[in-house]
């Protein structure tokens, strides 16, 4: 259940000394800035990654109400030229499975935030001092470095762990404010087919248009009765009934399946 509460708000758990943290998805202003003082080591920089978790496209199913509450696909956020031509020509998309989403616009904007984190492909091993120690999993953090030239370039702590020398070692993933950033000219149109709904099997259709026929000679001991067919796949067959009019019980014919029966009477004109 908590899985399914932090996707549907691009959440993230972290435990800390025991203890259960659930960050929604937005943007972490850093008041800590780390630099090469703070390191003890070298620092290790991922500037990309491999083409196997790397997405440039989301595909994602809801729980839609216009679908009985059932799993239903929203229009997919589709690979821009940009990523494309970033990523050799391959489609590469990313799965969304929102339980506890039931909105196509919170969901596109939850696979928008989705890509774009993916996007923020820079990722950094930062062995630091105990001058560390401020920091918590997923806090952001200024990071500045003359040799890469970064100054103040933000970063997320995605890893943290002491380290046997006595320092702490943090895991830094690339992150700034355009990655949880919205706006609506950016909303898909949800006209997009839905998934298959059945016909509610509660609900058949009386038959329409009834008509009856009778003989043109005057001893006629019959009716002709003829209707509109049915249209449903749950439709079995017609149950038809008659009685003279004065009687307090109902005679029945059967199930019937042709759309024109006879019904024999003694005394039709009193039907």
């Amino acid at each position: 259940v908590l899985d399914h509460v932090r996707a549907a708000m691009a959440g993230v758990r972290a435990e800390v000394g025991g203890r259960f943290y659930l960050y929604a998805g937005g943007a972490a202003m850093p008041t800590v800035t780390l630099d090469e003082d703070d390191l003890r080591g070298d620092l290790v920089v991922i500037p990309r990654r491999s083409m196997r978790d790397r997405i440039n496209g989301v595909r994602a199913v809801i729980s839609s109400p216009d679908a009985n509450w059932q799993p239903a696909d929203v229009p997919a956020l589709r690979p821009t030229v940009i990523l494309l031509d970033e990523d050799a020509g391959e489609e590469l998309y990313g799965d969304m499975r929102l339980s506890f989403v039931t909105s196509t616009r919170q969901a596109q904007r939850l696979m928008k935030i989705e890509r774009e984190r993916n996007r923020r492909q820079l990722a950094v091993e930062f062995p630091s001092k105990l001058t560390a120690m401020r920091l918590m999993a997923y806090d952001g953090v200024f990071i500045s470095n003359a040799r890469f030239e970064w100054s103040g370039k933000q970063f997320r702590v995605v890893r943290w762990e002491l380290a046997e020398d006595g320092g702490v070692n943090l895991g830094l993933q690339e992150d700034d404010a355009d990655v949880y950033s919205w706006d609506s000219s950016e909303e898909l149109s949800s006209s997009t087919p839905q998934g298959t709904v059945l016909p509610d099997p509660s609900t058949i259709s009386a038959p329409a248009t009834v008509t009856v026929t009778t003989p043109t000679t005057p001893a006629y001991t019959s009716l002709a009765f003829q209707w509109a067919a049915v249209s449903s796949i749950w439709f079995d067959g017609y149950d038809v009934e008659h009685k003279v009019d004065a009687d307090p019980d109902w005679v029945s014919k059967g199930r019937l399946f042709t759309l024109a029966e006879v019904v024999d009477a003694v005394a039709p004109h009193d039907f």
